[in-house]
């Protein structure tokens, strides 16, 4: 769990990471930026970005952030530019959400290399955002209705499902082989399918 920074929760400049069962929520500004390429999986991953729901200073940037080039502006008021190839940046089987429109920036520089991928993810996004090219979009769901509906993501950081989220049993399961367990060591192979997020909805049977 990485929760509660005042600016980045995991900011990566060209890094290879992999990732699963982690909860990654209420930034500053952004909850995960991947910057100037790299390499990344992410599997099973919930980005949940509420900040600024009380007393803090609303949010004006998206929870996660993915581009192949950064722009840091110089002293003589030039800009400088750094590239990098991203080689890969997948999500499978997560959640990310928040409380502003638009939780997802994308930034290309076309002398780079640029792969991403959403696979079986509910994303943070309005209806009319295009994601029917499927090298970047495979299976995911956005708008009202698809809200995952985390049981307390204000008072007391509870991103676990409610029982009418949108994200039960809608998972690969072929993701969920490859972490089997959710943050809490439930079992997503037990019911009728992993849910998306680091955590798994188990109904009590009656």
């Amino acid at each position: 769990k990485i929760e509660n920074i005042a600016y980045a929760g995991l900011f990566a400049l060209k890094a290879k990471i992999f990732a699963s069962n982690d909860v990654i929520a209420n930034c500053g500004y952004y909850a995960v930026a991947l910057l100037v390429g790299g390499e990344y999986e992410f599997y099973h991953t919930t980005i949940a970005n509420y900040w600024g729901g009380f007393s803090r200073k609303s949010r004006t940037t998206s929870s996660l952030v993915i581009s192949n080039v950064l722009k840091i502006s110089q002293s003589d008021g030039s800009d400088k530019l750094y590239l990098g190839d991203l080689k890969n940046a997948f999500f499978g089987n997560s959640i990310i959400y928040g409380k502003n429109p638009i939780e997802i920036e994308i930034a290309q520089n076309e002398e780079k290399e640029f792969n991403y991928m959403f696979d079986r993810c509910i994303l943070q996004l309005p209806d009319t955002f295009n994601t029917s090219n499927k090298a970047h979009f495979k299976d995911v769901w956005k708008g009202k209705k698809f809200d995952p509906k985390f049981v307390d993501p204000y008072k007391n950081f509870n991103y676990e499902l409610d029982t009418l989220s949108a994200a039960k049993d809608m998972g690969s399961a072929e993701y969920s082989k490859i972490v089997p367990l959710d943050l809490l060591k439930k079992d997503r192979t037990s019911d009728a399918g992993p849910d998306l997020g680091a955590y798994e909805r188990i109904e009590k049977k009656k």
